[in-house]
């Protein structure tokens, strides 16, 4: 971990938003050399094929309804839930985006004023949402100096990840074996079968990564007090 080693007062929003909890690879895939374009089927990465893909809204997959693991709204933390939620509602699109990040390079942005479009929307929505979620961080700190919880809240599936240095967004369409997708939208069935991190496990909860750390389940439940 990059952060545990701190303690509270030596964080900052800053902080908590550049670096992680976990090692590479904890949520995300494991960020590697970029493929040459034979190895996927960059052909597929046009205007209109991203056109066609976003009419399909396919980050609404990420709009399920997660119970959070470590806390109970109902009992704590109630404020913090109901930011979170509205927030995420308005930028589900760029965390979608996060884990499908498109290569597209100048000389594409340049051939194709539809490419070049989306990519400074994208990376406006990425900005946006990186803004928001700096004042969600806010409030995670102002409870921790209150005790209400530690930095383990940030492992918690209740909250969506952007992935950080060292993690890999990067969607190459076509690239797994044997995969010859002829729309943006077969690539994305495709990826997403093959790498369930994409979807940061939203449509399997179960295989979420921080379902298998024992410690988090409820721990920031308050506990009934001890009758006297």
């Amino acid at each position: 971990s990059e952060i545990n080693d701190l303690s509270i007062s030596g964080l900052t929003v800053d902080i908590l938003s550049k670096r992680r909890l976990h090692r590479p690879g904890f949520h995300f895939g494991v960020r590697r050399k970029t493929p040459p374009a034979s190895e996927y089927k960059a052909s597929l990465i046009t205007g209109s094929m991203v056109a066609d893909l976003l009419a399909a809204e396919p980050w609404e997959v990420l709009n399920v309804n997660v119970p959070s693991l470590t806390f109970d709204p109902n009992l704590s933390m109630g404020d913090l839930a109901e930011a979170y939620s509205r927030f995420e509602d308005s930028y589900r699109q760029a965390y979608w985006e996060s884990t499908h990040y498109l290569q597209i390079t100048g000389a594409m942005r340049q051939a194709d004023p539809a490419l070049d479009a989306y990519c400074g929307e994208r990376k406006q929505r990425r900005s946006h949402a990186g803004g928001r979620w700096k004042k969600i961080l806010a409030m995670i700190l102002r409870l921790m100096g209150e005790r209400h919880c530690d930095l383990d809240l940030l492992l918690d599936p209740f909250f969506l990840q952007f992935p950080a240095l060292g993690e890999s967004g990067f969607w190459y369409p076509g690239i797994e074996d044997g995969a010859d997708p002829a729309t943006l939208l077969d690539a994305l069935a495709i990826s997403d079968a093959a790498d369930p991190w994409r979807n940061h496990h939203r449509d399997a909860m179960a295989d979420h990564p921080s379902m298998d750390i024992l410690r988090l389940e409820d721990k920031f439940v308050p506990k009934p007090l001890a009758a006297p």
